[in-house]
């Protein structure tokens, strides 16, 4: 029998994965995911171009375009209030059009340090969901997302349907 507690080692052993029952997600805490309007995400890391255009949209009329010309370049959302011990599921749709590295981590609330880490690497074929979940280790009113380059240094990425939600852990088995 294991503790529910996602604090007990067994459940960070490695290639151990930390899953949360979507059915049981809250409210939205990310302003203006779906790109719709032309606010809410700020720039990061002098990013060469981050606006909002209908030349791509995975849903809706728009999405956010960013063209990087250097590392660990990308957006920033505007900050949330976030809960320490909370599960949260994080999901992003990004388009490329040639294999790129998307950065994605979520600050602690309490601004102090990154709460989740998640390296990914798009495939290039256009929309892909880069998705997970993670357990807030410092809550408060400062979280954000943010979605920059990696080591990729060149390239365009559109960003749409972006959410963060808290959702209820599965039980531990027994």
């Amino acid at each position: 029998t294991y503790p529910v507690s996602f604090g007990n080692s067994y459940w960070t052993k490695s290639g151990a994965t930390i899953e949360g029952d979507p059915s049981t997600a809250g409210s939205e805490l990310i302003t203006n995911g779906d790109m719709e309007l032309d606010s809410d995400w700020a720039d990061y890391n002098s990013v060469l171009l981050n606006e909002r255009s209908n030349e791509q949209a995975h849903s809706g009329t728009y999405s956010r375009k960013v063209t990087v010309n250097g590392s660990s370049q990308g957006i920033q959302g505007d900050v949330y209030t976030s809960v320490s011990g909370v599960m949260y599921y994080a999901s992003v749709w990004v388009y490329t059009t040639a294999p790129q590295q998307v950065r994605i981590v979520i600050r602690e609330g309490d601004d102090t340090g990154w709460d989740a880490d998640n390296l990914f690497t798009t495939d290039g074929s256009g929309w892909e969901n880069l998705k997970f979940y993670h357990q807030q280790v410092v809550g408060g009113a400062q979280s954000y997302i943010l979605l920059h380059s990696g080591s990729t240094t060149s390239g365009t990425y559109y960003y749409d349907d972006i959410s963060v939600k808290p959702v209820t852990g599965y039980s531990a088995p027994h």
